[in-house]
Formats: C-alpha cells, structure tokens, sequence
C-alpha cells in the first residue's frame, strides 16, 4: 500500500511539474491590434552562453543593462501605406517617420510574417511580399514540440533583385528560470529557431552573388506576458557576437513615467487634457489611431493643453512623444 500511495504522489507531482511550464497559446501569446510593447537592445561584444537544453534550467542575464530602447505598436494595416497591397490582419510601423512596416497573419493556429515595406528617399517605397509566409510562432506550443517551416520572398529597385529563401527549424527545448535587468520569471519556456537563410542577387538578369547565413535566434517565454521576455540571436559568421534583447508589455500607465495623467480622463468623450510638461520641451506630441493614422500633432509647450475630440471617431489612441527624461511615451486613451 505504502509503495502504492507513494507512486501516485510521484505521478501527481510529475503532473504538477509538468502543468507549471508555459505553453504559447493564442490567447496568451498572440498579438493583437493596440498592444504596445517596449524592446531594450543590449549588443554584447562576446559569446553568451544560451545553456543547455532540458528542464529545471537557471538563465541569468541581469548583468546585461543599457542598451537601446524601441516602442513598437500594433496596428490595424488598413491604414498604412502598403495597406490596399497586402493581404494581412496586422501590423507593426517600428517608425512613424521612415515609414517601415511589418505585416502579420495571425490565426488561431499560428502567428506569420507576410510582408515588409520601407520608405527611403534613395530607393522609394520597397514592397516585400513574402511568396512563402515566414511563420513566427505555432499555438499551442509546449516543452518538446517542434515544428519546421520555409519562407521565400523577392526585393527589387534600380534593376536589382534579391530573392531570400530560408529554412527555420523552432524546438521548445528547455524551461526553467530566466533572470533579466527588469526581474525574475519562473516556468518560462525556451524556444530555439535555427535559420539558414540564403540570398540570390541578380542584375539585369544576371546572377552576381550568392551568399549564405545561419542565424540562431533563443527567446524565452513566461505564461504571463505575450512577448519573450529575453531573446539572444547569434549569427554563425560573428560567434563572438550577440545581440541580446529584453521585451515588456506596456500598459495604460506609462511605465517609463511615473505620472499617470499624460492624458485624462480615459475614456474620454469630448475633451482631452494632455499633460505637456510630462514631455521633452522638443518633442511633438502626436495622437495616432489605431491604423497608425495620426489625427492630431501638438508641439510640447507649456503644462497642459486641451484636444477635443468630439469629433474622433469611436476607438483607441495612442499619445505618443519623448518625455522629460529622454524615455518614449506611449499613451493608450480610448474615445467613446
């Protein structure tokens, strides 16, 4: 008997174990349009170690502070540039300025890259339309599985093409404890992504390069937040490099501010007051919907000042600009 109740603790506890990891689901890891999420870059002119695979891992990676900041949004692609061109259900515009925009495919069963496109005052506007998606995640996705995927897709400008094809094999191959400049995450989830990506160059019809890459990308998720909370990639050509990246969700307090009334009241219906001293006294202060359209720009002077917006249509904005310290803020302010 006693053997007896001791295997089936064994087993429950195995079980327990085994809940506690991170799955990716779609419900948890997919993004969706208004997410707001901070990336901190930290290039790291040495090896990192990614560590083993299996469970009960411990990843430190606190010592890894400064770096570069970006704040990316996600929007509805209808209202970008490229919008009418491709076929997508969302988008990330990484600055409002050059006008480089991803598209997304996001379906109950995986998250995929479709397209890209930039705006340079050299080349114009480049469209890249990928002719095979790159899929980015699978849902669910759990300790053990795998998946392989391939993607290809074709650059042209000034009688040059670019044709990319690539290979990318994903393994969740190790959970456990990952630490970070910003804290500690439990029963996170490690995802490895082998990509060996190579690119044809041709020139008025003639082939004038071939090159080939391998980049190994890690990214680390936790249950609790939809972005990995760190990714380390590494390039086979650089192996004394890395780049190594740390990613938070923003929410409707600024983070990065500790002054809650940028904006209020949220909701609004009629009148918005922004608190302009919250602001770089060189920022523009921009209000974009959530197509990336901006509806309103204002010039941060003084302590505040009132935008009506009556006249907005129903939905989210987001109030962006640099703030007092050098931080970026981005704003979420709903309009009845």
């Amino acid at each position: 008997m006693k053997q007896t109740f001791t295997l089936v603790v064994m087993v429950l506890l195995s079980l327990s174990i085994s809940f506690a990891q991170t799955v990716i689901t779609h419900d948890d890891h997919a993004p969706q349009i208004g997410d707001v999420v901070q990336t901190t870059y930290v290039d790291v002119m040495e090896a990192v170690d990614p560590g083993t695979t299996g469970g009960g891992q411990t990843w430190d990676f606190s010592m890894y502070t400064g770096g570069e900041t970006e704040t990316v949004t996600f929007i509805d692609p209808a209202g970008t540039l490229w919008g009418g061109e491709v076929t997508s259900n969302l988008a990330i515009q990484l600055d409002y300025r050059s006008f480089l925009v991803n598209y997304y495919n996001v379906t109950n069963s995986k998250f995929a890259n479709v397209a890209m496109g930039t705006h340079d005052e050299e080349m114009g506007d480049v469209l890249m339309v990928f002719d095979d998606e790159m899929d980015l995640l699978h849902f669910p996705f759990a300790y053990g599985d795998s998946f392989d995927d391939t993607y290809s897709y074709t650059m042209e400008f000034s009688g040059m093409s670019m044709i990319t094809s690539g290979t990318m094999t994903y393994n969740a191959d190790a959970y456990g404890t990952i630490i970070t400049p910003s804290g500690t995450y439990n029963n996170v989830l490690r995802v490895t992504c082998v990509d060996v990506e190579t690119t044809e160059t041709w020139f008025n019809g003639n082939l004038i390069d071939t090159s080939t890459e391998t980049y190994t990308t890690y990214e680390w998720y936790s249950q609790n937040s939809m972005p990995p909370v760190a990714g380390l990639d590494f390039d086979a050509e650089f192996p004394d490099e890395t780049s190594i990246s740390f990613n938070e969700t923003q929410t409707d307090v600024d983070e990065y501010v500790d002054n809650m009334n940028v904006a209020w009241p949220n909701p609004v219906d009629d009148v918005l007051t922004i608190n302009t001293s919250a602001f770089s006294s060189e920022s523009t202060i921009r209000i974009f919907n959530s197509t990336g359209s901006v509806v309103k720009e204002i010039f941060a002077s003084g302590n505040r000042i009132e935008v009506a917006v009556d006249d907005f249509n129903s939905g989210i904005y987001f109030v962006t600009g640099i703030g007092s310290e050098g931080s970026v803020i981005n704003k979420k302010v709903v309009v009845l």
